[in-house]
């Protein structure tokens, strides 16, 4: 389904990089990334580039590839891959019975495994009543097929012509979380009741599918925060993710009409699966700030671990025509961390971004080396956090003035195959070039970034892509040392660096 420019097999990579990138840009012997046309290799990176179509993305991590579920209509569409950049579609995944209670409106499927089993959640129009509704089909594979659960043969009373959710009002965006005392949880939105969606919660029996009597919560947060528009009709609360960390529950929610560009990702926090979730006062968590024309709405994410259980990732959906935003959608993938008990997001990106850990042989060596700059040691610059928001620069970058001389230094050689070095996000503070990257017997110099990764707004302002980065790709260099140099007239700051290496 997908293409990209560079898929070499691991063997041939460090062979055949100097040939695939010679004349690409930069020298002979390295690639600067500065032309988009060109694309990037899937070796090392993947990229939000917009290819990936679809909305309301699920991952589940399973069988040595990530399992992507997207909202469809008659069915539910599904894809595989070990890198996300390389999809196998996997076609219909499940396709409803045509006496079953809801035929069409599949949105926002969700898969869990328990026991062996493949429990998927989706929404689905009603075929009796009209309404939007929860249902649950299962597989004994992730990839299907799926079909609706059947627990008539086990004495109990739902088949596939009955909606096996019913609390007296429209549901949507079912999401199951089982917690380690092995207790099971189904957030869900109480869709447009009053023109108000809220989010709920009820607790399941170990059959996936009951009900435990009396545990239904309603409204556990409901549209309250100035971003969501408190003070006006509709507001949306919908898009539940539950993910516990550190003891604390953290719910994930999206607000906000999802054909607006403003439509964007936020978290609740609680010491209890059910109640008392507060939502954090640095809200949104994903989101489009007012300024920016390269995305629109992100959100209705989900998260997940990449394949070696190192990394936090979130999917989400953004608008395909990112000015007038509509239904049309695309799948992204970033970044996640905890600062603390604060949850980050590194996003929205879309330029290229290091292949999720474990994907690839090579991974970001940076958090392993002595980082210096101007001879003073810091910890910032390879902290994983890469600050998107003009506003926050002076705050949270690495703010120098007119050089900086940035010294990475290892305990062993290690074989280097791309540097990445993530600009400010102020574009007062961006750096015009990177003057000189040393790597023991080889050197860099005068590296500039993409152009496409700055532009001129509506009002004639200099912008620039936050969380782009420049990047020199080589054939793999052994050393123990990297020296950065950079030259500016005054003030400028840095985000982050990457070392892409093993």
């Amino acid at each position: 389904m997908k293409k990209r420019l560079m898929t070499l097999s691991a063997m041939l990579l460090t062979a055949i990089m100097l040939i695939a990138f010679a004349g690409c840009g930069g020298s002979s012997w390295y690639y600067d990334y500065t032309d988009p046309e060109k694309g990037f290799n899937s070796k090392l990176f993947y990229q939000n580039d917009r290819s990936l179509s679809g909305a309301d993305p699920y991952i589940l991590v399973a069988d040595g590839y990530y399992y992507l579920y997207i909202t469809g209509n008659t069915y539910i569409p599904a894809y595989r891959s070990t890198n996300l950049t390389d999809w196998q579609e996997l076609g219909p995944v499940f396709t409803p019975a045509r006496d079953a209670w809801s035929v069409h409106n599949l949105w926002a499927p969700e898969v869990v495994a328990k026991d062996g089993k493949y429990y998927m959640y989706y929404s689905g129009r009603n075929a009796y009543t009209g309404k939007m509704g929860i249902g649950v089909a299962v597989a004994d594979n992730p990839a299907g097929p799926f079909s609706e659960i059947d627990t008539t043969a086990a004495g109990g009373s739902i088949d596939r012509t009955v909606m096996p959710f019913d609390f007296g009002f429209t549901m949507i965006d079912p999401n199951v979380f089982i917690d380690e005392d092995g207790k099971i949880y189904m957030y869900f939105s109480k869709d447009q009741v009053d023109q108000v969606s809220k989010i709920c919660v009820a607790e399941l029996e170990e059959d996936m599918v009951t009900v435990k009597e009396g545990t239904l919560r309603e409204d556990i947060i409901e549209p309250d925060q100035q971003w969501e528009n408190p003070d006006s009709l509709p507001r949306w609360n919908e898009a539940p993710e539950m993910m516990k960390h550190n003891g604390k529950y953290y719910l994930m929610y999206s607000a906000n009409y999802y054909q607006s560009r403003y439509y964007s990702v936020g978290v609740a926090v609680s010491d209890s699966p059910v109640e008392g979730f507060e939502k954090v006062a640095y809200n949104p968590i994903l989101a489009v700030d007012s300024e920016w024309e390269f995305t629109s709405g992100t959100g209705h994410n989900c998260w997940f671990w990449s394949m070696d259980g190192k990394e936090l990732f979130v999917a989400y959906h953004s608008h395909a025509d990112t000015v007038d935003g509509g239904t049309a959608r695309v799948i992204n993938f970033d970044r996640a961390l905890f600062d603390g008990e604060k949850l980050v997001i590194n996003g929205p990106t879309t330029s290229p971004q290091p292949l999720p850990s474990g994907a690839s042989e090579y991974t970001n060596l940076a958090p392993q080396a002595t980082i210096t700059v101007n001879g003073q040691e810091t910890a910032q610059l390879s902290d994983n956090i890469v600050n998107f928001l003009w506003s926050e620069s002076k705050d949270s970058e690495l703010v120098l003035n007119k050089k900086a001389k940035i010294v990475l230094t290892f305990e062993k050689e290690v074989d280097v195959a791309a540097v990445m070095i993530c600009d400010s996000a102020d574009y007062a503070l961006c750096v015009d070039d990177v003057e000189k990257i040393d790597l023991g017997d080889r050197t860099i110099t005068d590296l500039k970034m993409s152009p496409s990764m700055r532009y001129v707004d509506e009002y004639d302002y200099e912008v620039k892509i936050p969380g782009s980065a420049f990047i020199a790709e080589f054939s793999p260099v052994r050393t123990s040392k990297i020296t950065i140099t950079i030259s500016e007239e005054g003030e400028f700051a840095l985000n982050e660096i990457v070392i892409l290496g093993k």
